[in-house]
């Protein structure tokens, strides 16, 4: 279809980057605090006020305080050479936000030289190539190369499966080897194997760019970084940069075992033919995912 009669939305905010730490032997490795302030949520394509969703929102209303909090709550990277070493964040803040965060850290792996190379951000451990010219570096990641925790299902049966394509690619525009702006873009297309022309495509954009500069904070004197964080806040954690699965919550949602009895005669032999035995077992699929073993063994 047209991009206008696409569906999606766009989170904007302010970062705030500080330089927090320098290691005294090495210019290159240094302890960076990304900050997210003014967050706002809007619609990817402006929209009539009347099929906009968002009109007489903001973000607080939208994501709720407990998230906003969240996400504006700094985050550490222990960046060296334009790499994120250690992404230091909290543990118990929802997947969704960490994920945000994750992205954003991500914008910050970068190599100033053309070269291949796997390297691991948000979307897993990726095969990237580098391609610099000028002030200008782009990144492209071959998405189908990236490692990570399985996160989804797939049929044995191919005819039953489905066919995805995915490209990422990533520009920094560059002033005196700081980085400038960041665009980033990544395409998935998602198609059935036995009808291919039925598909849906998922587009992610991110754009970073300079706004102004002014002096910062003072830097923290000290030689191990590990110290350094525990000093700004003893509730920094490791974190890994790749993306966790969101899970759907779900409040007063029956037990595995409950929504069995609640569809089994549906799924008698003299009800297979009808519709509604197609829609029951598509649903008990979906709770046996969701169970654990003593939710199934209780069936």
């Amino acid at each position: 279809g047209l991009p206008q009669d696409s569906a999606g939305y766009r989170i904007s905010s302010s970062v705030d980057v500080n330089l927090i730490w320098r290691n005294p032997n090495n210019d290159d490795d240094q302890l960076i605090k990304l900050t997210v302030k003014d967050v706002k949520i809007e619609n990817v394509n402006e929209r009539p006020t009347a099929k906009n969703i968002f009109t007489g929102t903001n973000a607080r209303s939208v994501m709720g305080e407990d998230y906003i909090a969240a996400l504006q709550r700094p985050i550490l990277l222990h960046w060296n050479r334009g790499k994120v070493k250690t992404f230091y964040s909290y543990q118990d803040e929802p997947t969704m936000v960490q994920n945000v965060k994750r992205g954003l850290a991500s914008l910050f792996q970068i190599q100033l030289n053309s070269a291949s190379s796997t390297e691991v951000d948000v979307s897993g451990s990726c095969k990237v190539t580098y391609q610099a010219r000028q002030n200008q570096v782009t990144k492209i990641k071959a998405l189908n190369t990236c490692k990570k925790g399985k996160t989804g299902f797939t049929s044995y049966n191919k005819v039953l499966d489905i066919i995805t394509k995915a490209t990422s690619a990533t520009i920094y525009t560059l002033e005196d080897s700081f980085i400038k702006s960041v665009l980033a873009e990544e395409n998935h297309v998602m198609s059935l194997s036995s009808f291919q022309s039925l598909a849906t495509k998922v587009v992610s954009k991110q754009k970073l760019e300079l706004q102004s500069t002014k002096a910062g904070p003072r830097q923290v004197p000290g030689k191990q970084v590990s110290s350094i964080v525990k000093g700004l806040d003893p509730k920094y954690v490791s974190v890994s940069l790749i993306a966790e699965p969101v899970k759907a919550e779900c409040a007063n949602c029956p037990s595995v075992s409950e929504h069995w009895k609640a569809i089994r005669k549906n799924l008698e032999p003299e009800s297979l033919s009808k519709a509604e035995a197609g829609k029951s077992f598509m649903s008990i699929i979906q709770s046996l995912r969701q169970a654990n073993k003593q939710d199934i063994l209780q069936i």
